[in-house]
């Protein structure tokens, strides 16, 4: 597996042909996958006509992924974070993916330690922030951008993401508009400011100049985050951009 890469974040993940492996392959360490919380299982799908019995959060992440740190597969001091997009009732759900976390308590880090190499954080339909804050349990919180404007602890709500398509009707073709670019910087600041991380899901995810233009902007500008279902196309963009330039020129 590689080591990780930074910036990159993996949408859907649970669409790819070898769920969590694809991206642990590459190196991305960000990885959102939606869950199902029915019949007393939490079950892995985007859309309900793909449920199966046997694809649990726990059989397609959590054991693989505990196992893969036990074995020496992954380097324990490098973090792996799984993102739980809810997609039914968020109380139920919550309180079934805690009960799960407390089997591999050992291995998944609570808000505020470091120490354990897992981080899991609840996405789509979450419980509401102070609700889950004062429980103190093992999730974490994934903010939208309107927690920006109340205080929130970092360690329990490390990121803060929001929908691209909401936020700008930019696409990549030309600079950005100012006023949304000024936008942008407000919130990367604020988000910073609070010592958490920022994603936007939706953004443009086809191949191309568009793409990479938005990809491109959003790092310049300091989002932390890069969210693609193409982890390929990903990788590929941000080893590039690490990759040193060649300096030709004379001193």
């Amino acid at each position: 597996m590689n080591p990780p890469l930074p910036h990159a974040f993996a949408h859907r993940d649970d669409e790819h042909d070898r769920p969590l492996f694809d991206a642990l392959a590459l190196g991305v360490r960000h990885v959102e996958l939606d869950v199902w919380f029915l019949f007393g299982r939490l079950l892995v799908a985007h859309d309900p006509q793909d449920l199966r019995p046997r694809r649990t959060l726990d059989r397609l992440y959590l054991t693989p992924l505990v196992e893969a740190y036990r074995e020496g597969h992954l380097d324990r001091r490098d973090a792996t974070w799984i993102y739980v997009d809810v997609k039914t009732r968020a109380e139920p759900a919550y309180r079934a993916v805690e009960r799960l976390a407390a089997r591999h308590a050992s291995w998944i880090a609570r808000p505020g330690e470091d120490g354990r190499p897992i981080h899991l954080i609840l996405t789509g339909n979450r419980p509401r922030y102070p609700s889950l804050h004062a429980r103190g349990g093992i999730c974490r919180y994934d903010g939208r951008l309107a927690d920006l404007a109340a205080p929130r602890s970092a360690a329990t709500m490390p990121t803060v993401s929001a929908d691209w398509t909401r936020f700008t009707t930019w696409r990549g073709d030309g600079p950005m508009p100012s006023d949304d670019l000024a936008n942008l910087r407000a919130a990367v600041h604020a988000a910073h400011d609070a010592g958490q991380q920022l994603r936007f899901w939706a953004t443009p995810d086809r191949p191309g100049p568009e793409r990479e233009t938005v990809w491109r902007t959003l790092l310049d500008e300091g989002v932390d985050l890069l969210n693609s279902d193409d982890l390929e196309g990903l990788a590929r963009f941000l080893e590039a951009r690490q990759a040193p330039r060649n300096d030709n020129s004379s001193a």
